[in-house]
């Protein structure tokens, strides 16, 4: 089974594989990838809408103010296909942005099958994987 440990975002290093939500409550995204670099605002905005990106983190009600957006730390992610090595785009992401980060040993894929949920439990669902240190997302729904 792959291991993951839970990481301060700043304590990713370069070459780290990992794994990680983010902050703004508009984003359910569950990112997995490699770190090639950490970088100036000015490099990251070359890769992305990161203008963008701070402002769906910043205008959430749950989150206090970030400081201005360059003087953020930044790092270039290698997005992977999720369960595999498959490497994918790069994508600028602001260490101030991430939420739960685990770095990622030998990454396997797990399928858990809840019976006898409703589609509302997903959020709580999710919450008790995650006080585990888990990052799960909703996948089907049947």
């Amino acid at each position: 089974m792959g291991t993951s440990n839970l990481i301060q975002p700043t304590d990713i290093n370069i070459n780290d594989v990992i794994t990680f939500s983010s902050k703004s409550l508009n984003d359910d995204n569950v990112y997995y990838g490699k770190v090639i670099s950490k970088c100036s605002f000015d490099l990251a905005k070359t890769y992305g809408d990161v203008v963008a990106m701070y402002n769906n983190v910043s205008l959430d009600a749950n989150e206090p103010a970030l400081g201005p957006i360059d003087t953020l730390n930044y790092i270039l992610l290698r997005l992977m296909e999720n369960g595999t090595n498959e490497e994918k785009f790069i994508i600028p992401f602001a260490l101030e942005w991430m939420d739960t980060v685990s770095l990622v040993s030998e990454r396997k894929r797990m399928t858990i099958t809840v019976f006898d949920a409703d589609v509302g439990d997903s959020a709580a669902i999710l919450a008790a994987l995650k006080s585990i240190g888990k990052i799960a997302k909703v996948e089907n729904v049947y």
